[in-house]
């Protein structure tokens, strides 16, 4: 599903020197309670991927910018676990966060219906497959296809999900209350959502070009709005 698309995103501009962070945490029960709670199967990531969804809407309302869909880049490690590797082996897929579609629990199941057809179609194994096939035969075809694939029309944002350690965690014998991560912004994609578990806490991190993105605290506004909205309609108390 790395295909060209007709228009980029407001993201798309050139990077300038200034950014801006922001974050916000959520217990990552309530995360699985919303996923579990879905009309069809849902994982942590699809909801996620549903609250960066309506974060950005949230954004867009307030800059005046139309509200469509917008497709970001999600990582996918494809390293098994009892693999012993010298390096894991990492793809992505492409997914389509429907904005313009108004109530919170559609866009999830909209999600869940994507993340479900990238799954099955084997998205990431394949565009492994490709670039390493790719750069054993031209290293110079294989860096054509990386710019390629880093167009704004091919996405907008990197949306990142990294399990962490659960459980009780310490450091030099004091509780550990949370991890949060950043990761920088890249030329044309001035928006970097990094998300992390650890503890029973999951957390974004937000990364933006300062000149770009103004109050970046909105997005993170609306996810907490978006889990909440799928909270009491999913999973209520």
């Amino acid at each position: 599903n790395l295909a060209w698309e007709g228009r980029p995103s407001q993201l798309a501009r050139p990077a300038g020197p200034r950014r801006v962070v922001a974050f916000s945490s959520f217990a990552l029960d309530e995360v699985k309670a919303i996923a579990h709670g879905a009309p069809e199967r849902a994982t942590v990531n699809d909801v996620v991927l549903a609250a960066v969804a309506g974060g950005l809407r949230r954004w867009l309302g307030h800059i005046g910018a139309e509200a469509h869909d917008l497709r970001v880049k999600v990582p996918v490690s494809l390293h098994h676990q009892g693999e012993v590797d010298e390096a894991n082996r990492d793809s992505l897929m492409v997914v389509h966060l429907p904005l313009d579609e108004p109530d919170p629990v559609a866009r999830l199941l909209a999600i869940v219906a994507e993340t479900r057809e990238r799954k099955a179609a084997h998205d990431a194994d394949e565009l492994d497959a490709f670039f390493n096939d790719l750069g054993r035969f031209s290293r110079s075809l294989e860096r054509l296809a990386e710019r390629w694939a880093m167009s704004p029309r091919v996405f907008a944002l990197n949306v990142s999900n990294v399990p962490g350690p659960q459980g009780k965690l310490t450091v030099m014998g004091s509780r550990l209350r949370g991890i949060y991560s950043i990761a920088e912004i890249a030329e044309r994609h001035l928006l970097r959502v990094a998300v992390v578990s650890a503890g029973g806490r999951l957390s974004f991190g937000l990364c933006a070009d300062a000149d770009a993105v103004e109050r970046l605290d909105l997005v993170t506004d609306g996810i907490a709005e978006e889990l909440r909205a799928l909270r009491l309609a999913l999973a209520p108390v």
